[in-house]
């Protein structure tokens, strides 16, 4: 089982929301009933090491978005790093 609860909710449709919203107290992984069950039993690990980015600088900053404690600088760092894309109509 894996998790992230600081990463966006999970996607449902509108058909699986009328199931979920009936059966569960969430669409998240931690309101399946399993984790309820008293037999059940897991263990918990925090992966802390980040292995995609280096700037140790822009990892800093992600973390402080992740966590909602971001400035306006650190919001200003990230649209420099924005790349326009433009596409052409078919």
């Amino acid at each position: 089982m894996v998790g992230d609860l600081l990463q966006l909710p999970p996607v449902v449709s509108n058909v699986e929301y009328e199931y979920f919203s009936q059966k569960y107290s969430a669409p998240y992984f931690f309101a399946a009933d399993v984790l309820n069950n008293p037999l059940f039993s897991y263990v918990s690990y925090t992966l802390d090491t980040v292995y995609r980015q280096v700037d140790k600088d822009f990892i800093e900053v992600l973390h402080r978005i992740r966590n909602q404690s971001h400035t306006s600088d650190d919001i200003a760092l990230i649209n420099t790093r924005v790349q326009r894309v433009q596409t052409i109509d078919p």
